[in-house]
């Protein structure tokens, strides 16, 4: 099945939209928390997917009807579910700089998304790059999401703590 490259993209933009939404809607506090849960579905798809699938099938005897790519993918989604849940109600809502907060966010939504498509098998993930240029971009510099969240938090941080020097 072909994916045409404007649904490609289109979840892409309505993916970082999304994401952009929360941030504004929820704060920074609950952004950088919802972020913290991506590197542990990161962690958790590339570590467990692999041995997961191979146990499932062992157990199944080869007829277990769901791939790694889906087992990758819900490992990747589940911590930031059970994140969401669990602090829905705990949000503590910080005065800080909207324009950080979308900065971080925009982060956030590429570096989830880069991780989405690492789930994908080595031929799909070529369909999709092909398919879509801003894919292909975003999974190329997907090392640089990785290490560019951190410093977005960081320097988040360090500006709130500036503005509340400031203030007093």
């Amino acid at each position: 099945m072909q994916i045409p490259a404007f649904s490609i993209d289109l979840f892409i933009i309505l993916g970082t939209a999304l994401v952009c939404l929360y941030g504004a809607m929820a704060g920074q506090g609950a952004l950088i928390r919802e972020t913290i849960s991506v590197y542990v579905g990161i962690v958790l798809a590339n570590t467990f997917a692999g041995p997961l699938y191979t146990f499932s099938q062992q157990q199944a005897g080869g007829g277990f009807g769901v791939s790694q790519t889906i087992i990758g993918l819900l490992l990747l989604i589940l911590p930031i579910v059970i994140l969401l849940l669990a602090n829905r109600h705990h949000h503590i809502r910080r005065h800080t700089s909207l324009i950080i907060t979308l900065i971080l966010a925009v982060l956030a939504a590429l570096l989830l998304i880069s991780s989405i498509i690492a789930q994908f098998t080595p031929d799909a993930i070529a369909n999709i790059t092909n398919e879509s240029n801003l894919a292909a971009q975003i999974y190329t510099f997907r090392l640089a999401w990785l290490g560019l969240v951190p410093l977005a938090i960081g320097a988040s941080v360090v500006f709130h703590r500036h503005e509340d020097k400031r203030k007093r």
